[in-house]
């Protein structure tokens, strides 16, 4: 497919018409669009039974929690977590949950990185989700820095080798640094993406929404849901365009979600 601005404005006016459905200057209202979202995306994954579900800054990896409940054995569900902080305290669940949760980064590079810990005004490790391979900007109470195991995109599918993959993406601005190893052959193997995007940049170096849409449309993937999270920061959902025309209950799904019945 080839990416324009224009093509790209088209999508994402079709997408804010689904922000009729919420008021925006209420927090619960855009909670709301956030949870719609979600429910939506588990849903689509049921109607998509992926070989691979990949979590990639999986945090207590809430996301590959819910795919194992809701494909049980049907996929492989992976999680990767690059805060050790986060990996211990969540790995001893997950494995009962039949999660496969790594503690690596997915980079640029399969020869280890340098992760950037969040640090408190007292130089204490914040066990959140908000560590990441940048710094914020508007992080004033400083990093710890640490080196941290890495794997590309394509290592993780040239290893399992799904026939189809589904991926939850929320790396802190870090989206240019783990797509940058994603190359056609992944792609062909990839039916859904939830991704956390950006309008307005809050790490230098990261790419924002356009970016991710230059790099979508280039395979072939189309935009077709989005929520209200923050003004600046939110949630995109991508497609395979093919799914559209070949899988009849995901396009029930979808017609679900915006008709209000998802």
């Amino acid at each position: 497919m080839i990416f324009s601005k224009d093509t790209a404005a088209i999508y994402d006016l079709l997408l804010l018409q689904h922000a009729v459905k919420y008021n925006l200057n209420d927090r619960k209202e855009r909670d709301r669009s956030v949870k719609d979202l979600e429910r939506f995306f588990f849903k689509s994954i049921e109607a998509i039974e992926p070989d691979l579900f990949l979590e990639v800054g999986a945090r207590d990896a809430f996301a590959s929690s819910r795919a194992k409940k809701t494909l049980k054995d049907k996929t492989n569900v992976v999680a990767y977590e690059a805060n050790e902080t986060n990996y211990g305290e969540h790995k001893k669940r997950l494995k009962k949950e039949g999660v496969n949760y790594i503690h690596a980064a997915v980079a640029d590079s399969s020869d280890g990185v340098t992760f950037k810990l969040r640090v408190d005004a007292k130089g204490r490790v914040m066990a959140d989700g908000q560590s990441s391979l940048l710094e914020h900007s508007e992080h004033e109470t400083g990093y710890k820095e640490v080196s941290v195991p890495s794997v590309t995109m394509d290592d993780i599918f040239s290893e399992h080798l799904p026939q189809s993959a589904v991926l939850w993406v929320d790396v802190e601005g870090a989206l240019g640094i783990v797509f940058s190893r994603y190359t056609r052959k992944s792609f062909k193997r990839t039916k859904m993406v939830f991704v956390e995007v950006e309008d307005r940049p809050y790490w230098p170096g990261q790419i924002l929404r356009h970016d991710v849409d230059r790099l979508f449309f280039k395979q072939g993937f189309i935009p077709i849901a989005r929520d209200y999270q923050s003004r600046y920061q939110y949630n995109v959902i991508y497609i395979d365009k093919k799914l559209l025309t070949q899988n009849d209950l995901f396009r029930r799904r979808l017609s679900e979600f915006y008709s209000g019945d998802a």
